[in-house]
């Protein structure tokens, strides 16, 4: 068929291009007469086959999209169930907060939700992300709104324990996302990659603290990324990362002991 399609305009365009004499332009009037439906229905069908492909085109971006969103609530429903767990065992009670504002503050990184005082919130409560990573604490309450110091922010403290090791350190926000680990002894093989978890759950201030063998109870703060010891030097000089992404997160919970 598309042979024959081909031959025709080929003669075609050897008709149109030959000439005004009577023979050839009564041929070509007829030859050209006779295409016009054709014609038709190939621009027809053509204009059915793009929309059929559009149409295609669509249902596979529609599709690609539904599975990117099952997968989105799969993964939102596996980080629930981990905070539900939490909650159960530990005996603490989670609250959840909106993020409306993420920014840099004198050096600092913090967070801004939409929970407050009216809610139970309270200064010094620690704010966790649906993962169970340490974000900060709580540094401002209001009414209905908060401030969230982020946990590596200068000025802030916490007891950690650094796994597998099982070895007890101070940990210091030194500012941009790092944690200075103090207080780890020489000799201790610390290794990068090690995870940094928190062993007090709520604030200093009121002392509360999880057994050092409840550590399913604890939230993880950052991993080492380095570690030196200085001949003569009592303790290793240790750093870690925190994990948090405080930029990306636009919902928070909030840990309070009951």
């Amino acid at each position: 068929m598309i042979i024959k399609i081909t031959v025709v305009v080929v003669l075609l365009g050897g008709l149109i291009f030959s000439g005004e004499k009577w023979p050839v332009s009564f041929l070509r009037e007829k030859v050209v007469s006779s295409l016009v439906p054709l014609m038709r229905v190939t621009l027809t069908l053509g204009n059915l086959i793009d929309a059929r492909d559009k149409a295609a085109i669509e249902r596979v971006g529609k599709t690609e999209s539904l599975t990117l969103e099952v997968e989105k609530l799969r993964e939102t429903n596996q980080a629930l169930k981990k905070l539900l767990s939490f909650k159960e065992e530990s005996g603490f009670s989670i609250k959840g907060a909106r993020v409306l504002l993420y920014f840099r503050e004198l050096g600092g990184e913090v967070l801004v939700i939409d929970q407050g005082r009216d809610a139970g919130v309270k200064k010094g409560d620690l704010v966790i992300d649906e993962n169970r990573l340490l974000v900060g604490v709580v540094s401002e309450a209001g009414g209905n709104i908060s401030k969230i110091s982020i946990a590596s922010n200068i000025g802030t403290a916490y007891e950690v324990l650094v796994l597998p090791l099982g070895v007890s350190s101070l940990a210091r926000g030194i500012g941009a996302r790092a944690i200075s680990l103090d207080l780890i002894p020489g000799d201790v093989p610390l290794r990068r990659g090690d995870l940094v978890v928190l062993l007090g759950i709520g604030n200093e201030a009121r002392g509360e603290r999880v057994a050092e063998n409840n550590s399913r109870f604890s939230l993880l703060l950052g991993e080492v990324i380095s570690n030196e010891f200085s001949p003569g030097a009592v303790f290793k000089e240790a750093k870690a990362m925190l994990l948090s992404k405080p930029e990306k997160l636009e919902e928070v919970f909030i840990v309070r002991s009951n």
